[in-house]
């Protein structure tokens, strides 16, 4: 099984510096976050269907549409914050490019959660100690993704946060997701099942 995912299209003309340290930092808890819930939680998996890695893609979607409504109200002084330290002028954009390097970082198998006593025997890694593990490969993988591709490079022509709370407002406010799922498919055939089909 596996979800398509449709996002908002953006718009990138030509360069725009960004706090790199920030953008990691916001993505590196993003994608930690469905990777701990599945690791206290692996019936989770089970109820929203496919493989390890598009689950935790599917939930990191889910995340970013909370993350995008945030954005529209307001109602996050965390997320509003960073958004504007990463200092890019579109958020739409912004989003593409967090999304785009999360599917290059996510693992496609959980990291194993199995440690060895001082008796030798196998034991569950502690919570604390598999939350560290999975931020510090997280945010390792993150780095080495933006040392080699300086994904948000550009100038970028989207509309601002300000635009788009504007653009919002003017439509009456309505709940509104960055990312719409299709329905789930049997495709045994497709090697990218788990890769996100953004239309841009």
């Amino acid at each position: 099984f596996f979800f398509f995912f449709f996002a908002k299209p953006s718009t990138v003309m030509a360069i725009d510096p960004v706090n790199k340290a920030k953008f990691t930092e916001f993505l590196t808890q993003a994608c930690a976050g469905p990777m701990m819930g599945l690791y206290r939680s692996p019936l989770l998996m089970e109820s929203i269907g496919g493989n390890y890695g598009s689950a935790i893609r599917s939930m990191l979607a889910r995340y970013f549409n909370t993350v995008w409504m945030n954005l529209l109200q307001d109602d996050d002084d965390y997320v509003t914050t960073i958004f504007l330290e990463i200092n890019h002028r579109s958020p739409v954009c912004l989003i593409h490019a967090l999304f785009a390097v999360a599917m290059k970082v996510l693992p496609t198998e959980p990291i194993p959660a199995v440690t060895v006593d001082e008796n030798g025997n196998s034991v569950p890694v502690p919570i604390d100690m598999m939350r560290s593990i999975i931020h510090a490969a997280m945010q390792e993988a993150i780095e080495q993704v933006m040392e080699e591709d300086d994904i948000l490079n550009h100038v970028c022509s989207g509309k601002t946060l300000a635009e788009e709370r504007e653009r919002w407002a003017g439509e009456g406010k309505p709940e509104e997701d960055f990312f719409t799922f299709g329905q789930p498919q049997n495709n045994d055939n497709n090697e990218n099942n788990d890769e996100n089909n953004d239309q841009q």
